[in-house]
């Protein structure tokens, strides 16, 4: 990120974040959670399927009409498709996190917040996951960059 000035000079608080992909972060976040609600949904559905697959069998064998029931268990069967689809998708999330992760810790590595000429206060410069800086006083502008899970800075 490279900026001539950063901050407001009234001091109202800035965020400024480089090196995470929040929109990443969020989804690996629904996959989990979703993920963990998943199994009793599709254990619930799988039996609702097998009591309707019964009572269309019974119908059927009874000679009675069983289209109400058909027409359910198709319903049913594509809930649960649906829901697999679901699982499917958060365990791809959820595998393909340590690799983004691994990325995201190269990508840190290499992220700078360049600003040119001045730094308002209330600015908290955030690089990569859980390492920030908080500028509490106008400053002149600095480089800053991440290395051994701190942020330093590079007078310009």
């Amino acid at each position: 990120l490279t900026c001539d000035v950063l901050g407001d000079p009234d001091g109202r608080p800035t965020i400024v974040q480089v090196g995470v992909d929040p929109f990443s972060e969020a989804l690996r976040t629904w996959a989990e959670v979703r993920g963990g609600h998943l199994d009793a949904e599709m254990l619930a559905l799988r039996e609702r399927c097998r009591l309707l697959a019964h009572r269309v069998q019974t119908r059927i064998s009874a000679g009675d009409d069983h289209t109400s029931e058909d027409h359910a268990l198709r319903h049913a069967l594509a809930e649960l498709a649906d829901l697999q689809h679901t699982v499917e998708r958060c365990q791809r999330i959820i595998s393909a996190h340590p690799d983004q992760a691994a990325q995201a810790e190269i990508l840190v590595s290499a992220a700078r917040i360049v600003v040119r000429r001045m730094i308002n206060p209330g600015v908290i410069l955030r690089i990569g996951d859980g390492v920030e800086l908080t500028i509490t006083l106008s400053r002149l502008g600095a480089t800053f960059y991440r290395a051994a899970n701190k942020i330093w800075e590079l007078k310009n």
